[in-house]
């Protein structure tokens, strides 16, 4: 597309110069429309240098798409079945052009505003928030920044993926037609050499030939890839419409990665002759982005039809190696993707050196540039090295990078440049972007989860008596994700504000569903060095320490004994809560309507009487129908609670957006508290029929840590929106007493909880039981048992009748227990269980920086934030 210069009109205020080959975040952005009754029209102020026709513009953007994105579409269709993966590819197509249209259109309403004729992608963002709420004005800086280093960090990951693919490609080929036997790693080094070439050449024009020579290979190869999809009859009985649950997120993150690749139609916008045709309805964005999806979903469909399960990450390592004709079509989709490397790598090359060129001496720019692009390219070739499966890779970097800069930011500045006032009726623009963000962060979350460990085979071994499916180990999953943890949302927002609230709330989503990946997979990796089909949470950390270093093995039966001991706290420490919970509920209920004054510690022995009976069952059998109850009105007590937040307009201008120092630890310690259950984790995946699916890149993890992070920022975001600094340890306490609807869904709350605690009361006892019972006589069991759980009750209701706030003591669980089990046990099996393997740390032993990372994080919630919860309370009793 040559050098075409975008330039601001003289008179006006000056904007920076844009070259359209620059895809970066100084890509200009317009609207398609002139305003007619505007007082000034960017259209009209704008100087283009060899503008393009509006067929140019069309052919330009269809150009851009033609990539590895759309090769890797079968696979998407592998991990949603056939139905499903055409309407999801068409929904996800319109959101992405959608979020297009309204990036562009921002970008034109701010000029606009302004008066400037151009802005880049970065500068709009930082004008949007300049311009915006006064209380968000102060992040205009972060906003550019961070759209600027997200454009660097989504180039820099697609040019990982890049590397996979060549060397992936070269691996098929050569491995075939040479008989030998090498890793793709060993082919990503190979890649290296003619990477750090290319990746030197600094000026566009130099690599405009290979560019046009990367599109001829690229026609050709689509042309070979097209031939073998239909060259024999198609065969459609055997693919499923639906595949599962715990392969869409892979399929969601897939087809983002590939739609995103469409990140060219914000610079050729800005060089049309008429930019008033790009955003038209029919105009060159919808045009070309209607091509796009049809032919993505044609692509996918019939290509996943002809290769079904055994598709892979590009559908040019599906063709035969035994034909000649696919043998040039491989080679010539890894050459075109080389060639192109350097116009991917030039991007964020040039957003860096801009940065950063200032602060190096001029004599020294040469050897600096030489010395950051070899840098950087190293570093790449490591990422490609610790992650060298293609398929996942993508996933990895559509959910994390593409979600993030081509769904999430868009909705986030069309929000904040229309607030308050310009959000439609009812607020739907609000609204939309809400469900459009949530999206973003879904898959954003979900393709955090990890990635499974594919050498794992001991599942073969396993014999589960009716084992759940995916589907089911999905709805368990969330279903006990349902309790006191949400309600206690909007009291962590109180502490950690609106905006570190939903990025807090996000990192130990994330954090959590990584340190969950490390257990699940360190016991997955113990079951296979000890060959035992299953080990549980108490096993796993016995076989890690049994099998690790020297120096560890002598605390193998210490290390089991911590983790049940532990598991028995923590769900303890869990009914106290649950009993201070609903003696708080009904103390509010009943000195309300009956105009008494009682202690809550009153109500806490109210409550304890029904429990004597409760905690005595033994029988699981017996307690089901009361769970099945209690799931049914924790479900109904939830919906009722946000009729009451969001039923009136929601007011933020006395809303706090970060907090303060001393509230953090309070906040990280609820947060923990709501998001782990690490004790349940291992126990469900070794009941699942497909145990492969809990892991996958993503799977049963990623999705249900993904929908409770989404699901746990919207209710601690809107409750905390909604109630202010008055929010209480629990949403439902701060619904209107005066209402018996409200009045109600608190009593509802309270029983919910009241006829779960027989099973949370189950469980430890089990437990418990089974380590003591040989130091009784046979005859003595019962009344053993009767004598220990009623002993066990008396010591926690004692505990709630010293403690008896809500709030503080579900800081102190969380820091303390959930924070122990949930984030610092993970982590250190994990780093044990690698200690004596040499190179299972990775590249410069990364994966022991990060452990030790997470354990320094860890070890701040348990130790700070049980400093501060112990401080609160001791405040508060004297």
């Amino acid at each position: 597309m040559g050098e075409e210069k975008v330039k601001g009109d003289p008179g006006a205020q000056p904007a920076p110069e844009y070259s359209v080959g620059d895809f970066n975040s100084t890509t200009k952005l317009a609207e398609s429309q002139i305003i007619s009754d505007a007082e000034y029209n960017p259209f009209e102020h704008r100087q283009i240098e060899k503008p393009n026709s509006t067929a140019g513009s069309l052919i330009h953007l269809l150009k851009s798409s033609l990539g590895t994105g759309i090769l890797a579409m079968p696979v998407a269709f592998k991990n949603a079945g056939l139905l499903f993966g055409a309407i999801g590819t068409i929904i996800i197509g319109l959101i992405c052009t959608h979020c297009v249209h309204i990036l562009v259109k921002t970008s034109h309403m701010v000029c606009q505003r302004t008066r400037i004729p151009v802005l880049g992608f970065a500068e709009t963002a930082e004008r949007v928030f300049q311009y915006g709420p006064p209380k968000l004005r102060p992040l205009a800086g972060f906003s550019k920044a961070f759209v600027d280093y997200a454009l660097m960090a989504t180039y820099f990951s697609a040019g990982c993926v890049y590397i996979v693919f060549i060397a992936t490609s070269f691996h098929d080929v050569i491995n075939h037609e040479t008989g030998n036997d090498w890793s793709v790693r060993i082919y990503i080094l190979f890649t290296m050499i003619p990477i750090l070439v290319i990746g030197q050449i600094r000026e566009l024009k130099y690599l405009v030939p290979f560019s046009a020579l990367a599109n001829l290979f690229i026609v050709v190869t689509f042309g070979i890839t097209l031939y073998y999809i239909f060259k024999d009859s198609l065969e459609f009985d055997d693919k499923p419409m639906f595949s599962s649950f715990g392969t869409l997120p892979l399929f969601f993150s897939t087809v983002i990665f590939a739609m995103e690749g469409i990140g060219v139609v914000m610079p050729v916008e800005n060089s049309m002759a008429k930019p008033q045709h790009f955003l038209g309805c029919p105009g060159v964005l919808n045009t070309a982005m209607g091509t796009v999806i049809v032919l993505y979903a044609v692509i996918g469909f019939f290509g996943y039809v002809r290769f079904g399960d055994e598709s892979k990450g590009s559908v040019t390592l599906n063709l035969p190696l035994e034909d000649s004709l696919a043998v040039a079509a491989q080679i010539l989709i890894a050459l075109a993707i080389l060639f192109t490397f350097g116009l991917q790598f030039y991007v964020p090359m040039d957003i860096l050196w801009r940065k950063i060129q200032d602060k190096i001496p001029k004599n020294k720019h040469m050897i600096s540039q030489i010395a950051l692009r070899s840098g950087i390219m190293i570093i790449m070739g490591g990422v490609g090295l610790a992650v060298p499966e293609l398929e996942p890779f993508i996933g990895l970097v559509g959910a994390v990078f593409f979600s993030s800069l081509g769904l999430f930011v868009p909705c986030v500045v069309e929000t904040v440049f229309l607030w308050p006032n310009e959000l439609g009726k009812f607020r739907w623009v609000l609204i939309k972007n809400v469900i459009f963000g949530a999206f973003s962060i879904f898959a954003l979350v979900a393709g955090a989860g990890g990635l499974s460990d594919q050498e794992y085979e001991p599942f073969r071994h396993r014999r589960v008596k009716k084992p759940n499916s995916t589907n089911g180990t999905i709805i368990h999953m969330l279903k006990g994700s349902l309790g006191t943890g949400i309600l206690a949302m909007p009291s962590a927002f109180r502490n950690g504000g609106l905006v570190f609230g939903i990025i807090g709330t996000t990192l130990v989503g994330i954090i959590y569903a990584h340190c969950v990946y490390l257990l699940v997979s360190t016991s997955q990796k113990s079951c296979k060095r000890t060959r035992v089909p299953v080990l549980g949470f108490s096993e796993t950390a016995q076989s890690v320490f049994r099998h690790g270093p020297t120096a560890t093995q002598r605390f193998a039966n210490a290390a089991k004994a911590y983790i049940d001991y532990s598991l028995l706290i923590v769900s303890f420490f869990s009914v106290c809560v649950y009993l201070l919970f609903i003696a708080t509920t009904l103390r509010d209920v009943m000195n309300s309507e009956l105009g008494i004054d009682w202690d809550t510690r009153i109500y806490i022995l109210l409550t304890a009487l029904p429990l004597i009976f409760v905690t005595q069952v033994r029988d699981l059998r017996y307690l089901v129908p009361f769970s099945a109850l209690a799931n049914a009105l924790i479900l109904i007590t939830f919906g009722i609670t946000l009729y009451y937040i969001f039923r009136e307009p929601i007011d933020l201008s006395n809303r706090e957006l970060f907090p303060e120092i001393t509230a953090l630890p309070s906040f990280f310690g609820t947060v923990v508290y709501a998001v782990e259950g690490i004790g349940v984790v291992l126990p469900v995946e070794n009941k699942m029929k497909h145990p492969q699916h809990f892991l996958a890149c993503p799977g049963v993890v990623s999705i249900v840590l993904s929908f409770i992070t989404v699901l746990y920022n919207v209710t601690g975001f809107f409750g905390y929106a909604r109630y202010g600094p008055g929010t209480r340890a629990s949403v439902t306490l701060n619904l209107p007493s005066e209402e018996k609807l409200a009045l109600s869904t608190q009593l509802l709350a309270a029983l919910a909880i009241l006829f779960t605690l027989g099973i949370y009361y189950y469980v430890p006892m089990d437990i418990l039981w089974r380590k003591v019972k040989h130091y009784f006589p046979a005859e003595r069991h019962n009344i053993a048992q009767i004598g220990i759980r009623f002993g066990i009750l008396i010591a926690m209701t004692a505990l709630a009748l010293g403690v008896p706030e809500l709030e503080p003591f579900i800081g102190l669980v969380g820091s303390i227990c959930s924070a122990t089990l949930g984030l610092l046990t993970p982590i250190v099996l994990d780093t044990v269980f690698r200690w004596a393997t040499p190179g299972a740390f990775g590249v410069f032993r990364w994966m022991l920086i990060k452990n030790a990372i997470l354990l320094a994080f860890g070890l701040f919630i348990l130790v700070v934030g049980t400093y501060f919860s112990i401080k609160d309370i001791i405040e508060i009793y004297g």
